[in-house]
């Protein structure tokens, strides 16, 4: 009777092949080993699964929500740029002809968000300074307008500042006097400088 795990190997008389039975032990291990490695495999998946389906819902929504910007975001550079709450703010201004308590309090209760006391007045301001077209004409007669004031200005500084003298000590000096006095005067620094201690010791 043949042995199910014999092997056949060579013999005295080369036309005969001897039977030796093969080790039972050798084949289970061998099964094994190949049975070994698809169960780790099954194991690593199955707990990468749990963990991805364990990931709480909170976590979840955090990394798939969109960051929500708070207050009412940039300022708009034209009006078809506005959102809904800065036309509202120009209308219950300008329209409405409301004060900046109320509309704070309307645009607090839109947006949810507190508002400092000059937050949408500044908003205001900039939004009109950006809306606003400026003909090239008047581009012009505004820097004509500015040099004139400001030489106007700097005259009447100077002037007053020369009465201010006239009426603390009795002396009078012309403007062009007083404006060289205190060229000089500044250039004379020493610690804080002159004009500060001056200034001070009065």
């Amino acid at each position: 009777m043949e042995h199910p795990f014999a092997k056949q190997e060579p013999v005295d008389d080369p036309n005969e092949m001897a039977t030796i039975p093969e080790s039972p032990t050798s084949k289970i291990k061998q099964e094994d080993g190949n049975e070994n490695s698809t169960p780790k495999k099954r194991i690593r998946e199955n707990t990468q699964t749990t963990m991805d389906e364990n990931e709480s819902p909170t976590k979840k929504s955090k990394a798939k929500a969109p960051g929500k910007k708070a207050g009412l975001g940039p300022i708009p550079t034209s009006y078809d740029e506005a959102s809904e709450e800065d036309k509202l703010i120009i209308k219950m201004r300008e329209k409405d002809g409301q004060g900046w308590s109320d509309i704070r309090k309307v645009i607090e209760e839109i947006t949810g968000v507190k508002f400092g006391g000059s937050s949408l007045p500044s908003r205001y301001g900039r939004m009109k300074a950006n809306f606003t077209v400026f003909e090239k004409e008047d581009a012009d007669y505004l820097l004509q307008a500015k040099k004139g004031i400001e030489e106007k200005m700097e005259h009447e500084k100077w002037q007053r500042i020369a009465d201010a003298i006239e009426a603390k000590s009795g002396n009078k000096y012309p403007t062009s006097a007083v404006q060289k006095k205190f060229k000089e005067l500044t250039k004379k620094v020493n610690g804080n400088g002159v004009v500060a201690a001056a200034v001070e010791e009065e």
